[in-house]
């Protein structure tokens, strides 16, 4: 009876739905207007066949969890560790850059490249990596050009970087042409504004017969190496393209000013000293320290033009005997240099003097954490505006120092040619004092020096 019931009501609606559909036919010129009708959402035969269980909302899904398996993400990095990018600095002609610095500026690392131009930086972040490359001594910049591709993804350890550079190949001969070790190698840009900078500075633990250093291209440089045969200089201009390039270093440079140094005096009476040169551009920034073992005559070649400050001393063992302590006369303050070509000095080793300082001050009003008071001692040749570039050694043990402290007694660490000098003593807390020191052959000069407080 109910399903009877339920025909009639499906019947009654669809002749309804019939009528309206067909009246619309009939008149399509007018405008339709249909009543809305209240539809329930579940009709009574649906109500009535649905069981309780399928009238329930469903209920979820269960999925079995697995915590051995990681959410999936695109590179995944162990706590504390990171990705690696690796590979080779190479020139534009193939062939692999050596001590250059490659940096990631973005996550400051940085690696230097080994013999045959490889690298690898540890520690990456997943993404890409922008790489910058430089010389050792900066490691960013200097000239060197990245040709082509410098972005690469961490992780990839077949990185290829193209850089626009030279590899400057510094080899040394003597005056008869043949090859001689040398110990280390100076590089400088000598530009055109009036200004020289260090390009590097490369030593070795022996005697080397040739040294590759990475340079920028297009650039004047000066090449000046030193071994126990000497010092020996050269020019060099790289070429704009980049790639290898050879410099063969002469102890007489022909395209540079040598300063010729022809000593004279008892040089079979020193015993176990060498000779200490100082020669400070004051038109350029530049300066060439050399030592050398005393001989009748040294030849320091490199020299740029300019006016230069030049200090000549003898430096002996410790311990030695007055009677054996010796200086050079007869450097000059400056020189100036000009052109190519050499510049003879003559110098005359004379009987020396030691300076002895003596340093006190009432310390018992100063704090504890101030203790030991470091002081400043300046030595001027009267008549000089330069001081000497000295160090100390205290009486009782330790060794060279630039800045001596109250307290003792100091040397200083080389003997001074016979004359009168300015002593000028500074620390913090002190008032600055002054006084002249009378320095004999052969003996020594003690200067006492009492600091008073502010």
């Amino acid at each position: 009876m109910r399903i009877g019931s339920g025909l009639v009501i499906a019947c009654v609606l669809g002749g309804v739905l019939w009528t309206l559909l067909g009246e619309g036919e009939e008149g399509a010129g007018e405008a339709a207007v249909v009543a809305p009708v209240d539809v329930p959402k579940e009709s009574p035969i649906e109500a009535e066949l649905a069981t309780p269980e399928a009238r329930r909302p469903a209920a979820p899904v269960p999925v079995e969890a697995r915590p051995d398996e990681p959410p999936e993400v695109a590179e995944s990095v162990p706590p504390g560790d990171g990705l690696p990018l690796a590979g080779r600095v190479v020139m534009v002609d193939g062939r692999g850059l050596p001590m250059v610095d490659v940096h990631a500026p973005a996550l400051d690392l940085r690696a230097l490249t080994s013999a045959s131009g490889e690298f690898r930086i540890e520690g990456l972040e997943p993404g890409e990596v922008e790489l910058e490359v430089g010389s050792s001594r900066s490691g960013t910049g200097d000239g060197y050009e990245i040709v082509g591709r410098r972005t690469f993804r961490a992780g990839d350890e077949a990185v290829e970087l193209v850089v626009r550079a030279c590899l400057l190949r510094v080899r040394a001969a003597d005056e008869s042409g043949a090859p001689v070790a040398f110990n280390s190698v100076e590089v400088t840009d000598v530009g055109d504004d009036g200004y020289l900078s260090s390009i590097l500075s490369w030593s070795s633990g022996g005697g080397a017969q040739f040294a590759d250093l990475p340079v920028p291209v297009d650039r004047n440089l000066r090449a000046r190496v030193q071994g126990a045969a000497g010092s020996f200089a050269g020019l060099v201009h790289t070429p704009v393209a980049g790639g290898a390039v050879e410099v063969v270093l002469e102890v007489d440079s022909p395209s540079m000013a040598t300063l010729e140094l022809a000593l004279g005096g008892p040089l079979d009476r020193v015993i176990g000293a060498r000779l200490d040169v100082s020669l400070v551009n004051l038109d350029r920034d530049d300066r060439i320290d050399q030592s050398d073992a005393l001989s009748e005559r040294i030849l320091i070649p490199g020299l740029t033009t300019g006016l230069h400050t030049l200090e000549v001393s003898v430096a002996q063992p410790q311990g030695t005997r007055q009677s054996q302590i010796f200086a050079l006369v007869g450097a000059p303050a400056e020189i100036e240099v000009t052109g190519t070509g050499r510049i003879p000095i003559a110098l005359e080793l004379v009987p020396g003097g030691e300076l002895e300082l003596v340093l006190s001050a009432d310390l018992d009003l100063l704090p504890r954490e101030m203790l030991p008071v470091v002081v400043q001692v300046e030595v001027r040749p009267e008549g000089r505006s330069e001081a000497l570039d000295l160090r100390w050694t205290g009486w009782h043990g330790g060794g060279a120092v630039s800045r001596p402290t109250i307290g003792g007694g100091w040397v200083a660490d080389r003997s001074l040619p016979p004359g009168r000098y300015d002593v000028r003593v500074q620390a913090e807390g002190f008032r600055p004092s002054q006084t002249t020191a009378s320095v004999v052959g052969g003996q020594a000069c003690k200067v006492a020096i009492e600091l008073l407080r502010e």
